[in-house]
């Protein structure tokens, strides 16, 4: 008898994952709309206020991208961002970037001593820097600087890969130190030891050779551990100061993590957790901090902004193996939630890549009554769907359904959870490179 259950389960299992399916599908096509224009240049919003209509009074916008080479993707958002800024009051732009570069590289904007331009060519990612079809949401940041309505910049990776953090953290992390009569700063180990593997971890592709021996990393762990509970002692801690340390300590651990990453899926696992946890918390500071009573939008890859916990495929894997994206820790930060719109990206056909590799890619063929399948047939070029109503019927919240918002592969996960909207470019195209 037991058997005979054990496979009238198994024969129902699938039926009930099609009528889950078939729920989801019908969902998302009553809540798609057609979007008529990527075009930066375009400003008319009329097709983009659905959009404004389902982000409402959020205070955090986050748009993601399948992959860091997505030429329309980054049009796209470039339109949203000209739309937000001018209609919805968002005046902050937080980059996937190094954020001790663009927080204090921003301060010398604000008091002349930098270029916007010069800042964000140097700081930011040359994924997007160097891509020709981000030249527009450059152009456009930099155009509001002279404007009463200027928008600010700023980033939240734990990665200091940029220009200013390389020329300029050290010493300004020993002038901090000095200024706070941080004991350690008076022994013969802050000089011989701990800048050389400060400045090591600066020059980031050093620093993966550098510190693939697990003794140096937990060394560096350790003067940082000193050094902020030395801060903390004198009770002399500057929020900001606490922030980047932190951050520091995170990229530090995480070079553990890459070591291994090719040989154990766990390490993979945690070191990109490490990575997005303290992303959500650079942001979450900016959000609280700096940027308390400003409107920020997020510029990020569609696995960070993402804020469902994703075990894909249906894995039952340890905890460790569950990615917790940078969405998924932000808006489980108390109140953030209801304040947060994320916004994915996706596309149906044609080729990847980024400027900074060599080779460009076929995207998957979507599968076969998957998201993309769907969208596909509606024939827009651009759409957007909602996905909020859904995430409060349980069955549509719940249900697993494939999509390439991940690296444009086919995953299948509870996406509805991770995503308040969708927007759909059909054809996909790499960046030109500059």
């Amino acid at each position: 008898m037991g058997r005979i259950i054990f496979l009238l389960v198994c024969l129902l299992l699938p039926a009930t994952s099609l009528m889950g399916q078939s729920s989801i599908k019908e969902y998302v096509l009553e809540n798609t709309t057609k979007i008529y224009s990527i075009d930066p240049n375009q400003d008319d919003y009329a097709d983009l206020e659905v959009i404004g209509k389902a982000i409402g009074n959020a205070q955090v916008v986050m748009l993601g991208e399948q992959d860091h080479g997505d030429a329309p993707t980054f049009q796209a958002k470039t339109r949203l961002i000209k739309y937000l800024h001018e209609k919805k009051g968002f005046n902050v732009v937080a980059f996937e970037s190094d954020f001790y570069a663009l927080h204090r590289g921003w301060e010398q904007v604000l008091n002349n001593k930098m270029s916007a331009s010069s800042l964000m060519a140097n700081n930011i990612f040359s994924v997007w820097t160097k891509c020709q079809e981000c030249d527009d949401v450059f152009s456009y940041i930099n155009t509001t600087q002279t404007s009463k309505n200027r928008i600010h910049v700023t980033g939240f990776d734990i990665q200091l890969h940029g220009f200013y953090s390389q020329e300029t953290f050290i010493s300004e992390l020993t002038d901090y130190l000095t200024a706070k009569e941080i004991d350690f700063l008076k022994t013969p180990e802050f000089k011989k030891q701990f800048l050389p593997l400060l400045d090591s971890l600066l020059y980031y592709t050093q620093a993966r050779s550098f510190f693939r021996d697990e003794k140096t990393v937990h060394q560096l762990e350790n003067y940082l551990r000193l050094i902020s509970s030395q801060i903390m002692v004198k009770n002399r801690m500057d929020t900001f100061w606490h922030q980047a340390l932190e951050s520091v300590k995170a990229q530090t651990t995480s070079m553990i993590y890459r070591k291994n990453m090719w040989v154990s899926r766990t390490d993979v696992s945690k070191g990109l957790n490490l990575r997005d946890e303290y992303m959500a918390k650079n942001l979450h500071w900016l959000a609280s901090n700096t940027y308390k009573n400003e409107k920020i939008i997020v510029w990020a890859a569609n696995g960070h902004v993402n804020k469902g916990a994703l075990n894909e495929e249906h894995e039952t894997a340890v905890s460790n193996n569950i990615t917790r994206p940078m969405g998924y820790v932000f808006t489980n930060i108390a109140g953030n939630l209801d304040k947060t719109y994320i916004l994915g990206f996706t596309s149906y056909e044609g080729t990847a890549g980024r400027v900074t590799m060599p080779n460009k890619f076929a995207v998957f063929t979507p599968q076969k009554d998957g998201l993309e399948d769907w969208l596909g047939g509606l024939n827009y070029s651009f759409s957007f769907t909602n996905m909020q109503s859904g995430q409060r019927n349980k069955k549509i919240a719940e249900g697993f359904f494939s999509a390439k918002l991940k690296s444009h592969r086919n995953v299948t996960a509870a996406w509805t959870k991770g995503f308040d909207g969708i927007f759909y470019i059909h054809t996909m195209y790499p960046c030109q490179a500059k």
